[in-house]
């Protein structure tokens, strides 16, 4: 790879080859990049006879990834103490230019494929991944998991403490806590009985499974043996993916697993819902005499989305409760006051207002606080300044909060920065009314 196609950011656009799996200078497609693979790319590799690795690393792959980190740090004059930053985990702590300088240095230097040399069986994902894990700074100290740290972990998670908070508490990282909470649960948690699951859905949750489908059936995302199984047209709808017969084939090929966070259903259940929507499909589809246009049109919910105006107006109902923290908000009150204030009528990803709001609320304070670094500020402080942030935004607008170009560091900040200079004028404020209040409380004894 030339200096100037290293400085191209590769990401998620990677062109596969004309054909297999190397490029012009040799280096599997999938060693270019350190995010997900699409399932164009992995159809290509599975039609090249590749098999891919899941799962834990072995003691060779880990001593592979710790040579080629040694070579490229040599070869490229870098100290081999960065290779924690390197794999991306002071991303967060660098400002915007630093992390440009740095992926910019990576490409022209070929980092990822570097790291992946010998482990064709891997992925840039996976060996940048390992990366972060082999190379964190607790890493070097951290003891083996004992009975001491499990009872110390099975109490915190009694206590509701997140993932989070108990990666901090023990020192483990993240990701082996996740391993553990789910180990937990299927030692402890009964599973569920789907076939009793209630099946009735809101036009919300139907018009984000609705979406859900139809994005996947975009010809840059639909999988190569759907396409297969579906009409030839240049364009296919939600109707069309219904009138498949074999359905459990075709749905095999979406990945309803990204659909759980949205919806907070398991895929099961998410599945038995899409199967009572295509009988659904299927019956309006005769109706229309077989025009699958009408039919979609017919059966998909058009709820829009919640508006700049319509947010604001939420925040305020946030602040009755005056939260220190997200965890403090009270949703049955909240939803109360939602419904009396009448903020409903848009999309809610088939969750109540209250829950989605709530949820929506969590993701923009972690951007805001990313934005502008500020630590010390409670959830009341970042719920005004979302409004403070609001007011420059236009109140009809309905696709801002879906799209994080609208949210400026340099605007955040400022936002940030007001609000600050409130909570201190306001402490201030307080303060000299207490002494004023003391003043005379002392004069008063005096004069007695």
């Amino acid at each position: 790879m030339s200096s100037d196609e290293g400085c191209r950011p590769l990401r998620g656009k990677v062109l596969l080859p004309a054909s297999g799996v190397l490029t012009e200078d040799g280096i599997p497609f999938y060693h270019l990049i350190r995010y997900a693979l699409k399932p164009i790319h992995l159809q290509r590799v599975k039609q090249c006879g590749i098999e891919l690795k899941i799962g834990q690393f072995s003691n060779e792959e880990n001593n592979l990834l710790e040579r080629n980190w040694e070579r490229y740090a040599a070869a490229n004059n870098v100290d081999c103490s960065r290779a924690y930053e390197f794999a991306g985990g002071y991303s967060r702590e660098m400002d915007a230019d630093e992390r440009t300088n740095l992926l910019v240095f990576q490409n022209k230097t070929n980092f990822v494929p570097a790291m992946c040399e010998g482990l064709n069986d891997r992925t840039g994902r996976q060996v940048i991944s390992r990366m972060l894990i082999m190379y964190h700074p607790g890493e070097k100290n951290r003891l083996e998991w004992n009975n001491e740290l499990e009872e110390q972990f099975e109490k915190l998670y009694a206590e509701g403490c997140s993932s989070r908070a108990i990666s901090i508490r023990l020192q483990r990282s993240k990701a082996e806590i996740d391993y553990r909470i789910n180990l937990l649960r299927r030692r402890t948690e009964k599973p569920c009985d789907f076939d009793d699951y209630d099946t009735e859905l809101t036009d919300s949750a139907r018009q984000v499974l609705y979406g859900f489908v139809t994005k996947w059936l975009l010809p840059r995302n639909c999988p190569s043996e759907l396409e297969e199984m579906l009409p030839e047209k240049e364009t296919w709808n939600v109707a069309d993916f219904a009138l498949l017969q074999d359905q459990e084939k075709a749905i095999s090929y979406l990945p309803w697993l990204s659909l759980t966070w949205k919806m907070l259903r398991p895929v099961p259940v998410i599945k038995k819902l899409w199967l009572k929507e295509v009988d659904r499909l299927r019956a309006t589809c005769e109706r229309f005499n077989g025009d699958t246009e009408k039919a979609t049109d017919a059966c998909m919910p058009k709820l829009p989305l919640i508006s700049v105006g319509e947010y604001r107006r939420a925040l305020s109902l946030f602040l009755e409760q005056k939260p220190m923290f997200p965890s403090r908000i009270d949703i049955e009150q909240l939803q109360r006051r939602i419904e009396e204030e009448n903020l409903v009528g848009y999309c809610t990803n088939g969750l109540i207002e209250g829950e989605f709001l709530k949820r929506m609320l969590c993701g923009h304070i972690v951007n805001f606080r990313h934005a502008t670094r500020t630590m010390n500020f409670n959830c009341v402080d970042w719920i005004t300044v979302l409004i403070e942030y609001l007011t420059h935004l236009d109140g009809s607008l309905r696709k801002w909060h879906y799209s994080m170009k609208k949210c400026r560091e340099r605007e955040v900040r400022k936002v940030t920065f007001t609000v600050i200079l409130m909570k201190r004028k306001c402490l201030i404020k307080f303060a000299m009314e207490k002494m004023r209040q003391e003043t005379i409380a002392i004069l008063k004894e005096l004069l007695e």
